[in-house]
């Protein structure tokens, strides 16, 4: 067994005096490779406690920027990280946590493509995303590449945690073999969330990696642990492999990530995204028109949205100031002279806005893929 300096001695010294821990299990925490998708609400908390606890070696995706509005649930960041690589920040961040672990640094995106490269060299998987396609993704090439996966997800004030693990258990597709609609699944930045949310799930992920890796204690494999901070309730519920599953079934349709991702283009990204109608517009039918003054940008985000970045002449009213009666007469009038196009971060928002107009007798459209989209054609045009 190799040696232990004195400083390890001394740092994970509460870890060393556990009986199912000890000298033996930090070991196996120093030899062991754990790869966490996505450096967001879920991933932080797994990323620090994991790397305080001694797993040897990280791998972190992101591929994203650190956002002011990150802070209140991702910890592992600061005000004078906002606008660096996550992922960078995070390898800069958990190295000064503990210098005695490795890192290994990911800042493009995980896709069909790269999914076998980047999961291939770790012993198991987190799952820390925040979208369908992404954790469908994980999931199959997790079960077709025979890698445990600990997986989670939050909303508001509630969230749920998994581990799957092993062929003839359930996959994440028995728990969830369709896509919530967008509208009952709304990402964080439209329905909102309570930061300590994703921090007791990723807490929670964490420890089903650490037991995992010291094969000790009862873990989630094979059960879906629900809970609900707002009535502070939970909930655990026992799941078996659906026969009809189409990844682990007993008549597999899934055999490859390639048809893996294209079952994800035709139910995940063609189902969740809504097309072109009479209540939802694009980016690029609108914008000629907002160029020429024609139509006027309702912004339904909050004012600190708002005010990190919106459209010239663009509106602000918040989602919840559609209830205010004077609010909505203003926009009547204004609908009488103005087509509106309610606009929100990326288009979940914005469409209940407009449900909430149209029940008020105001003509709107919402706009497809929100200010996300805006700022891609912008700066293409």
């Amino acid at each position: 067994m190799q040696p232990w300096s004195q400083e390890e001695v001394e740092r994970y010294r509460r870890q060393f005096s556990l009986n199912d821990v000890g000298e033996a299990g930090q070991y196996k925490l120093k030899m062991s490779s754990v790869l966490v998708v996505g450096a967001g609400g879920l991933g932080c908390p797994v990323l620090q406690y994991l790397a305080a606890a001694g797993v040897g070696t990280l791998g972190v995706i992101d591929a994203d920027n650190v956002e002011l509005s990150n802070l209140h649930r991702q910890l592992l960041f600061s005000t004078e990280d906002v606008g660096q690589p996550k992922a960078s920040k995070a390898q800069e961040h958990l190295h000064r946590l503990n210098p005695h672990i490795q890192l290994k640094v990911f800042t493009e995106r995980l896709t069909h493509e790269n999914v076998e490269k980047m999961l291939s060299p770790f012993d198991i998987v987190v799952d820390g995303t925040d979208n369908f396609a992404s954790k469908y993704l994980i999931n199959d090439a997790c079960r077709l590449f025979n890698k445990p996966l600990v997986t989670a997800a939050v909303q508001e004030f509630s969230g749920q945690v998994s581990l799957f693990s092993g062929a003839q258990g359930p996959c994440y597709r028995c728990a969830f073999p369709a896509p919530t609609p967008l509208e009952l699944a709304p990402s964080c930045a439209d329905a909102g969330i309570l930061g300590v949310t994703p921090g007791l799930a990723g807490l929670l992920q964490a420890a089903e990696v650490i037991k995992w890796i010291l094969g000790t204690g009862d873990s989630l494999q094979d059960k879906l642990l629900l809970f609900d901070l707002s009535k502070m309730q939970q909930q655990l519920l026992s799941l078996n492999r659906d026969p009809e599953c189409i990844l682990c079934g007993d008549h597999p349709t899934i055999h490859s990530i390639k048809a893996s991702q294209e079952w994800i283009n035709k139910n995940v990204i063609e189902c969740t995204v809504p097309q072109e109608d009479a209540r939802n517009v694009s980016v690029q039918s609108i914008y000629p028109q907002w160029q020429q003054g024609q139509c006027t940008i309702i912004d339904v985000r909050s004012h600190e949205e708002f005010a990190a970045g919106s459209v010239a002449g663009a509106k602000n009213v918040s989602l919840q100031k559609l209830h205010d009666p004077d609010v909505i007469a203003e926009l009547r009038h204004l609908s009488r002279t103005q087509q509106l196009i309610v606009m929100c971060q990326r288009g979940g928002r914005s469409q209940r806005a407009v449900q909430i107009l149209g029940h008020n007798n105001v003509v709107s459209k919402s706009l497809l893929g929100g200010y996300d989209a805006w700022l891609r054609h912008a700066s293409q045009a």
